[in-house]
């Protein structure tokens, strides 16, 4: 996903989803660095996030469940 893509949307539902890698535009290999801690979506990053020392960039972005759970039937 490009960074903007991911600074845009964030983990999602999946709120412990973190990027793993970064490349240029040309493909080689950048150091995870050179993303802005405050969107590494790391438990450093959160923790600053949850003390108050960085924005919640995705604060306002609503959390879609792409799998919501099943209804369970009635065991009557």
């Amino acid at each position: 996903m490009p960074l903007d893509a991911w600074k845009q949307q964030g983990p999602g539902a999946r709120r412990f989803v973190a990027p793993i890698a970064a490349h240029h535009k040309s493909g080689y290999d950048l150091p995870l660095r050179v993303i802005p801690l405050v969107y590494r979506n790391n438990v450093w990053s959160r923790l600053l996030i949850k003390l108050g020392f960085l924005d919640n960039p995705w604060e306002n972005i609503p959390i879609i469940n792409p799998h919501p759970q099943k209804s369970q039937p009635d065991n009557k």
